[in-house]
């Protein structure tokens, strides 16, 4: 079990300079970039590219 799990909500990014519309429910990821059994650090608000790995939503984002 990992302990760097986020509550994250999928957006869609339009043009330059509108505003992400949020699209969906929200749903959990998991950073691959922080270790699994310590607590995520990353600000609300962080945007990052996230993928689905088998059963997995996961994301990639430094602290």
């Amino acid at each position: 079990s990992s302990y760097n799990v986020y509550n994250v909500i999928t957006v869609v990014i339009g043009a330059a300079g509108t505003v992400p519309v949020e699209i969906g429910q929200q749903t959990q990821a998991v950073n691959l970039a922080e270790p699994f059994e310590d607590e995520g650090t990353l600000a609300a608000g962080t945007y990052a590219v996230m993928s689905r790995v088998g059963d997995k939503n996961v994301f990639y984002a430094v602290p």
